[in-house]
């Protein structure tokens, strides 16, 4: 057998191989993570998976609903995956607040998953019914997290919204991706009045100061809470 074409009998059970990983990886509902384990081995195939940004909303459209397996979130390129499109435009499109919601509860997500069976939730909500029982009861609680920005607390079960993983500390473009999807609801929003509890130590300012200049814009009051200020667990 002459070398040329023992080189092409290995590049055929290589494609091979690599074709059969990746029908795996859909099997198993990672295509995703294995296209970003492969983008890393060469600049180009990194610049390739950025690319994909572009036809996000394609890829949304031909994507499943629902997963086998939770998801990992590691940096901004990850904003283009299906699950962060569609939230985005289902929340947009679909979704409206309670209809007796006068004051919206902007919260941070927590460690735990879903959000509202943490402990950070049960203690930052009873101390705020001690300090603001009258507003608590036309509220709505929503969480401001990453990568799929406001998340309504009646929906933080939903899948993938608890079912996922994400990579701290949370990098600059994710967080003003967050800032802006968090400014465009409170925009879009019918709330009289938005009172904020922020995480500094997560978010800087970045969502906080989305959140007044969108306030500032529907002429409606915020009040800020410091997060430290409930103390840690």
């Amino acid at each position: 057998m002459d070398r040329q074409r023992i080189l092409a009998m290995h590049n055929l059970y290589v494609c091979i191989a690599e074709i059969n990983r990746v029908k795996q990886a859909i099997i198993n509902g990672r295509l995703w993570e294995y296209l970003r384990l492969k983008s890393q081995s060469h600049p180009a195939l990194f610049q390739a998976l950025k690319k994909l940004k572009e036809y996000a909303a394609y890829l949304e459209e031909h994507s499943s609903l629902t997963k086998k397996s939770g998801l990992f979130f590691f940096d901004a390129v990850d904003l283009a995956r299906p699950e962060v499109v569609r939230h985005r435009k289902r929340l947009e499109e679909r979704y409206s607040p309670p209809e007796k919601a006068e004051t919206l509860i902007l919260l941070p997500q927590t460690a735990e998953k879903p959000f509202h069976k943490s402990k950070e939730y049960r203690r930052i909500v009873k101390i705020l019914r001690k300090e603001a029982l009258e507003k608590l009861e036309n509220a709505h609680l929503c969480f401001y997290a990453a990568p799929f920005g406001v998340v309504p607390i009646e929906l933080d079960e939903t899948y993938p919204l608890s079912q996922y993983e994400i990579a701290l500390p949370i990098d600059l473009e994710t967080k003003r991706y967050v800032a802006e999807q968090v400014a465009n609801y409170i925009k879009k929003s019918g709330y009289k009045e938005i009172i904020f509890v922020e995480d500094r130590e997560n978010w800087n300012e970045v969502v906080t100061e989305a959140c007044e200049r969108a306030c500032k814009k529907r002429k409606i009051p915020l009040k800020v809470l410091s997060g430290n200020r409930w103390g840690k667990p």
